[in-house]
């Protein structure tokens, strides 16, 4: 018998139940009232101080404020970036003095960005920042054309990512022995479109592979970190319970 997840009462269209983030091709955010989540994690930066410090002529929402250059820096590195990016990298790439500034310049974006009634946000997403859309642009933006294919992922393929993220590293033993049913294609396709990869081979008799989640699982899932995940402490982690020891080194 399968055990009910959090994923487990979502439609199968990926695409059409979940806030998610598209590249440097298509920035924008879908709408998430019906997020797997059902919350967007918001950028954490520090309290904004004088907006000189930030590398500005004036403050946010100043009819007279200019982006310096090394403000513009930023922000272009955050436009033609393909993904998140560490704030340490961020700050490198900007030939910015250090972390701190970066992010107090992030935070003053975002503020000028919400003053202005923009359509883009600086996200705090899988361990970096991210320029997007918001997601009330998203019915305008899915009518280009060229807009990402979003994976379809049903019930059944969303359920054993579940068990995935919540019990990583884990084995496909493990993953089968939940769900009650083999799990051998769904565990390639999750493979194939990025979500899950091989964390090495566990201990136990057979040496087993072992699953994880991906950087584009944080991406596509809007988290931080997998700790953002909800409800964690109700899917216990794969160590405490004893392993089957059944062997299953073909995956």
């Amino acid at each position: 018998m399968s055990m009910p997840l959090p994923w487990a009462r979502t439609s199968g269209n990926f695409q059409q139940n979940h806030s998610w983030q598209v590249n440097h091709e298509h920035r924008w955010k879908q709408g998430h009232s019906a997020s797997l989540f059902q919350w967007l994690i918001q950028p954490q930066s520090p309290a904004g101080q004088p907006g000189h410090i930030f590398g500005l002529e004036q403050s946010p929402g100043s009819t007279n404020s200019v982006r310096t250059s090394r403000l513009a820096r930023l922000e272009a590195i955050l436009f033609v970036a393909d993904g998140p990016l560490p704030i340490k990298k961020l700050a490198n790439l900007a030939s910015l003095t250090d972390v701190r500034e970066a992010e107090q310049m992030i935070h003053w974006l975002n503020q000028s960005y919400q003053f202005t009634h923009s359509p883009y946000q600086i996200y705090s997403l899988a361990g970096g920042y991210q320029l997007l859309t918001n997601p009330d642009y998203q019915p305008w933006l899915t009518r280009l054309n060229t807009t990402r294919k979003a994976p379809q992922l049903t019930p059944s393929t969303l359920e054993t990512l579940a068990i995935i993220a919540y019990r990583q590293p884990v084995t496909r033993a493990d993953v089968e022995q939940i769900r009650g049913v083999q799990c051998v294609d769904i565990l390639k396709q999750l493979m194939e479109d990025g979500y899950v990869r091989l964390a090495g081979e566990d201990t136990s008799l057979g040496r087993p592979y072992l699953y994880e989640t991906t950087k584009k699982f944080l991406e596509d899932m809007g988290l931080v970190s997998l700790d953002d995940l909800p409800h964690r402490d109700t899917f216990p982690s794969r160590h405490s319970n004893s392993n089957n020891g059944k062997s299953e080194k073909a995956a």
